[in-house]
């Protein structure tokens, strides 16, 4: 009884870690394509201002 309680409990935690992961994933991959948007927007409108 305790031994299945202790494995449910660690099947637990793992799904929880996987959405967390799952979830920084996918804010680093937001973060980096708003930089990626950014610094071609600030190179764009160098070049513009340049000309």
């Amino acid at each position: 009884m305790v031994l299945s309680h202790v494995v449910d409990w660690i099947l637990k935690l793992v799904r929880g870690k996987m959405l967390v992961v799952k979830w920084a994933n996918r804010m680093a991959v937001s973060l980096a394509f708003e930089a990626a948007v950014d610094s071609a927007e600030g190179v764009g409108g160098y070049t513009d201002s340049r000309l």
